[in-house]
């Protein structure tokens, strides 16, 4: 009667608690390295080799003959079902016996989640090499770095390994004091990339992902745009982990708040790097956690808060733009030259107060009286002005000067354009013909002058033509 013995507990569980593998050691006919690409999975008992031995191991430690738990219990799933059965250790054996069909083990192409987007993601094998996936090499590594195999990870990979974001200055690698005993980078991290690759933490359980949290006054669940995918949302929200690309230095995107019916947007307040209120636009930037801290700055900045301000509109108002400003974009020195614009006011209700408007022709200015105007009233505005030097000179209407009239928009009353001064040269005299001869006066003409078609009519054919 064939016994097989089959303990199906997760990888993670044995990491952390031990309890391996089952019976009596066939002996070591062969021993094979380790397959290229696959790092040490397979050789369980850690000698350089894959033999007999390690596929004995697995199976001694399954009926608590043999000490497991750590990376031994990494190593020997190699058939990366996250759990260590006699199914691994028949693998093994396979391999190591050189049997046809049993290489490479399942693992070295085996099951890749993806990684959060945010550092730091759990996917320290793969950095430059097959990136946003996390298996069962992450923490092998990890792991295999804390027990100070194989070659020290790199300061990137540490980044990445480092889920928890507990690590230190120790990470940078032109600190001169950097000893990897000190670094926080540690079994604690390898345990919570086995949790996540055995789909037990999503990647928001990740921590410290950088996140943009956007808020809303005066008006609730505003749509708000990003320039960056999963940017945007409905106020108030907090922007996920795929927003992010984790090898990004700095990670940033431009936010834009609606225009909504009822309403006048106010303002973008809190941690803008860039502002533009006419526009409703509010840049955000990050600094991504995939650089290494500084003993300055040990905790990255990570997080952004900014709000969109709306206030109610009130019903009725006037609101007074200035309209079809137009005259020549370029004009001579002393040139004169005619601009024309209106005050109109497209607001819902009629204005109860005069106002002025500012009628600007740099530097010459001057201001105009316009009385209160009813809903679709307008009032019409001409200057005309010239200049004296080559230029450029800006031609500005602004109404409601003084804000003397309550409008529903404050920020729509100015119009201008850029009026273009340059150095005409003056077009030649006309030609002119001294009676009974051929000669010109006031021009200048090639010979013989009757081949100029504009002034053959001037010529008298009975003189002859000068040569």
């Amino acid at each position: 009667m064939k016994l097989v013995v089959r303990i199906c507990l997760p990888l993670f569980v044995l990491a952390v608690f031990g309890g391996l593998f089952l019976f009596a050691a066939p002996s070591d006919t062969f021993a094979r390295d380790p397959i290229s690409g696959c790092a040490s999975f397979g050789d369980v008992t850690n000698d350089g080799v894959i033999t007999s031995a390690d596929s004995s191991y697995i199976l001694s430690n399954l009926l608590g003959q043999s000490p497991g738990g750590g990376l031994a219990s990494i190593r020997a799933d190699v058939d990366d079902d996250d759990a260590i059965t006699s199914v691994d250790a028949q693998w093994v054996l396979n391999y190591a016996n050189f049997t046809p069909g049993w290489d490479p083990f399942p693992v070295c192409n085996g099951k890749k989640l993806n990684a959060p987007q945010c550092s730091p993601s759990g996917d320290v094998y793969a950095i430059g090499q097959d990136l946003n996936k996390i298996s069962a090499f992450d923490p092998l590594y990890v792991l295999e770095d804390e027990a100070h195999l194989g070659t020290p990870l790199t300061w990137q990979q540490r980044e990445q390994g480092d889920v928890l974001n507990h690590g230190s200055p120790v990470h940078i690698p032109s600190n001169p004091t950097y000893d990897r005993d000190l670094d926080a980078l540690n079994s604690a991290d390898a345990l919570k990339i086995f949790q996540y690759k055995a789909g037990l933490l999503s990647p928001a359980q990740f921590y410290y992902c950088p996140f943009i949290e956007v808020y809303s006054t005066g008006a609730s669940n505003v749509i708000i745009t990003g320039s960056r995918p999963n940017t945007g949302g409905t106020t108030y929200y907090k922007t996920p982990p795929t927003a992010w690309t984790y090898l990004d230095t700095t990670i940033s995107t431009t936010l834009t708040a609606p225009v909504i019916s009822g309403f006048n947007f106010v303002s973008w307040t809190g941690e803008c790097a860039f502002v533009d209120n006419a526009a409703r636009r509010c840049d955000v930037s990050l600094v991504n956690d995939v650089y290494p801290r500084t003993f300055d700055n040990p905790d990255p900045i990570q997080a952004r808060t900014v709000t969109a301000n709306y206030v109610v509109a009130p019903v009725g108002q006037p609101d007074y733009v200035p309209r079809n400003l137009s005259g020549p974009a370029s004009v001579c020195v002393n040139q004169p030259a005619t601009y024309t614009f209106e005050t109109y006011n497209q607001g819902s209700g009629a204005a109860t107060t005069s106002s002025d408007t500012l009628v600007w022709a740099n530097p010459q200015y001057r201001f105009d009286p316009v009385g209160p105007l009813a809903a679709g009233a307008s009032v019409f505005h001409s200057f005309t002005t010239s200049w004296s030097t080559v230029s450029g000179r800006w031609v500005v209407g602004q109404v409601d000067y003084n804000s003397t009239v309550p409008e529903s928009d404050e920020n729509n009353n100015q119009a201008s354009m850029m009026v273009s001064v340059e150095d005409c040269v003056p077009p030649p005299p006309l030609c002119t013909v001294t009676p009974g001869t051929n000669f010109l006066r006031g021009c200048y003409y090639d010979t013989p002058a009757v081949a100029d078609p504009n002034i053959i009519e001037f010529l008298d054919p009975s003189v002859p033509t000068p040569d």
